[in-house]
């Protein structure tokens, strides 16, 4: 059977439109499967917590005084269907004026016919504010006018003009509590600039050197977050028995018998000190920018990395985490940074982990990953407590089962896009994981693709483990089309591509090979007994060409009396 361009062009329209709408069917149906393994985690799974801080002097620490030491928590919520994980949340909260993608950075409607901005022109690579100034005349009028500005790398105008250069690729923040100054990062002049509209200037920093791998994605002057409703971080200073007006390491009780010592976490975002700013790199790893000097002046952590199923990470890149939340601590009484809590929630959203960073960015303490207590079924019953990953997918009623449900499904992916899972694990965002049809960054399959604990070889043999049901399921379709395809006269090159894309492919090939394929009746071959297509000139089998006998008329005939 000869195939033509048209058979050609079907099945492959055939194969798109199958394999479309297989993958949104299983799309929903593991989702439906990680709604019940992220989202009925109990709560005291979703808890991180160290106790003392670490980031309190130890004269304040451990004064005899002190009824309760400091502490961090941090909380976590999972992805849920219809929501974070589809984007109806995150997508709009990033394009929001100071998102990570948004190019408006200020939009402010107050009681104005016209409202306060400041955004990027893209088309003019130029940063534009369009604001109202108020002043207060000589008479004791306020004469409010709005001015429109331009800024460029080589400065500010109050019109549009090529000799102010052009940003490129900008990363953008709010330096301190002035919505006039501004600190900036262009990715491909790999520079800082910080544009102040009040003064009308520009200041630019030295060029990053390009043998160092510095790639900032993310600045912030106060608690720098991703997915900032996924990860609560609260941080409680130590509580000390006292009387007002007692005077306590010089700061002086001002109401109850238990008064907090006033050295606590900030909360809002802009509350480093003056001229401190976060960067966060695109290696996970957290700077700190002086931001009159434009330079960096320390590290003041890392990302850390949450536990998974089959290996444990020490850090991971930004992409890599569903959720991250970065809170620093500032001495209130003499405005001095101390150092950071960090908490990062896996690409999975099932397991999370907390560390504390000191002024010069070493970790002092560390809390691997949620956990939760596990009650074994035996006679004692005794509890042990297991990782909140591994409880997600098996330490929960009806989790393994859902889990098994879950692994199934997965198996019922194409092979070829498994694989391809699998070797592309790396390069998603995490975010994106939960919203992906063909490939699948968060299989059991991708998890493995990321394991760091085993070499090469055996993680390979391990994934190709992984989706062995869906490998012997597509070489048995693929054994059945191939005889199929032969039977029905197709040559032996088309049935061989046939079998190949279907153990590529699985039920997807299967399906559009049902749909597509001759339609024609067979019927036994007079020389061989088989059956042979009658739209071919000679039997498929035996090769052998119609014989269709001469018409000769009877010697009879039927008469009339």
């Amino acid at each position: 059977m000869k195939l033509s361009r048209a058979y050609i062009f079907n099945v492959f329209t055939t194969g798109f439109i199958v394999l479309t709408l297989f993958s949104i069917a299983l799309f929903w149906s593991v989702w439906l499967c990680n709604d019940y393994i992220n989202g009925s985690m109990p709560s005291d799974a979703r808890i991180l917590n160290i106790k003392p801080s670490g980031l309190v002097p130890p004269e304040i620490e451990n004064d005899p005084n002190v009824v309760r030491h400091s502490a961090v928590f941090a909380t976590y919520d999972a992805v849920r269907p219809l929501f974070d994980g589809l984007g109806i949340i995150s997508y709009p909260a990033d394009r929001m004026p100071g998102g990570p993608a948004s190019d408006l950075y200020l939009f402010d409607k107050s009681d104005r016919v016209e409202p306060d901005l400041v955004y990027f022109d893209s088309a003019i690579g130029q940063i534009i504010s369009s604001r109202y100034h108020t002043q207060k005349l000589a008479d004791g009028r306020i004469h409010s006018e709005k001015l429109t500005l331009y800024a460029g790398p080589q400065g500010i105008s109050d019109k549009p003009d090529r000799a102010l250069g052009r940003f490129n690729s900008l990363i953008i923040s709010a330096a301190g509590t002035s919505w006039d100054a501004w600190v900036a990062y262009d990715k491909n002049l790999r520079r800082f600039f910080t544009v102040d509209f009040q003064n009308k200037t520009v200041i630019k920093g030295p060029e990053l050197p390009k043998d160092e791998p510095y790639r900032p994605i993310q600045l912030d002057a106060g608690t720098m977050t991703k997915l900032y409703s996924r990860i609560n971080l609260r941080w409680l200073p130590p509580y000390v028995k006292a009387k007002p007006g007692q005077v306590i390491h010089g700061y002086e009780v001002q109401e109850n018998d238990t008064s907090i010592i006033p050295l606590e976490g900030r909360f809002w975002s802009r509350d480093l000190p003056s001229g401190l700013l976060f960067v966060l790199d695109a290696t996970g790893r957290i700077d700190l920018l002086d931001t009159k000097a434009l330079q960096f002046v320390g590290v003041a952590g890392r990302l850390p990395a949450p536990q998974s199923i089959f290996s444990t990470q020490v850090t991971v890149r930004p992409k890599d985490l569903s959720a991250y939340s970065v809170m620093p601590i500032v001495n209130i009484s003499n405005k001095t940074y101390r150092g950071c809590f960090v908490a990062s929630l896996s690409r999975e959203s099932n397991s999370a982990v907390l560390a504390v960073f000191d002024e010069k960015g070493h970790q002092l303490a560390y809390q691997t990953s949620t956990s939760m207590v596990y009650y074994q079924d035996d006679i004692r019953n005794r509890p042990r407590e297991i990782p909140s990953s591994e409880a997600a997918f098996f330490g929960r009623p009806w989790a393994p089962t859902v889990t098994s449900i879950r692994y199934l499904l997965e198996n019922l992916h194409p092979p070829v896009l498994s694989l391809a899972s699998y070797l592309t694990c790396w390069r998603f965002e995490a975010a994106s994981g939960f919203r992906s049809i063909f490939i699948l960054p968060n299989s059991f399959i991708a998890m493995k693709g990321r394991d760091t604990d085993n070499n090469t070889y055996a993680k390979f043999w391990g994934a190709l483990l992984l989706i062995s049901p869906s490998l012997m399921l597509s070489f048995l379709l693929a054994w059945r089309i191939g005889k199929n395809a032969t039977s029905l006269g197709y040559s032996q090159n088309a049935a061989l591509g046939w079998a190949i894309a279907t153990f590529a492919f699985g039920l997807v090939a299967y399906i559009t090979y049902r749909l597509t394929r001759s339609k024609a009746a067979l019927v036994t071959c007079a020389n061989c007994g088989k059956s042979r297509r009658p739209d071919m000139e000679r039997c498929h089998h035996c090769k052998s060409a119609w014989n269709i006998p001469e018409l000769i008329p009877p010697s009879w005939r039927v008469v009339e009396p």
